[in-house]
């Protein structure tokens, strides 16, 4: 357990070094993490291009810090994205909606739902042919709803 603590702090202590330590590559300053970021960058080309610069933790952690680092960008997105989905799920579409009377929805997105009568949002968007527009959409349609049952 020591030894996955020790690795986890090295990770985390070298991303953000690597995120404040500016180097000078191709004419142009940058930092090591946004170097790293290059697809044609690896950490063990680091190693070489920056050997005072750059730490050697050893294979397994240096490619998870170039991975976490390379991806990082791509973590956050998917981070948002399951907040967003977390909202889906508190959506709830009643079940005696008029997908039919829904404006902008898709033929294909309607006939999948009258089929399924998903609970919520999110449910609806795991349906094959319902796109996360076609769930905007459909949100716009709930939220008009509940304002003018609330009028």
């Amino acid at each position: 357990m020591e030894k996955l603590k020790k690795k986890k702090e090295n990770i985390e202590r070298e991303k953000i070094r690597m995120a404040k330590k500016f180097i000078s590559f191709e004419k142009k300053n940058t930092t090591l993490a946004k170097l790293l970021c290059r697809p044609e960058i690896k950490y063990l080309s680091l190693l070489d291009l920056y050997p005072s610069d750059v730490t050697d933790y050893g294979k397994e952690t240096n490619e998870q810090i170039e991975m976490e680092l390379k991806y990082f960008g791509y973590m956050e997105r998917q981070k948002k994205e399951i907040e967003k989905l977390k909202n889906l799920e508190k959506i709830i579409i009643p079940t005696t909606f008029s997908y039919e009377k829904v404006i902008g929805l898709r033929n294909e997105a309607k006939e999948k739902l009258i089929s399924h009568r998903p609970f919520n949002l999110a449910s609806a968007l795991r349906i094959d042919g319902v796109s996360i527009a076609d769930i905007s959409i459909l949100m716009v349609a709930l939220q008009k709803k509940q304002s003018a049952m609330q009028s």
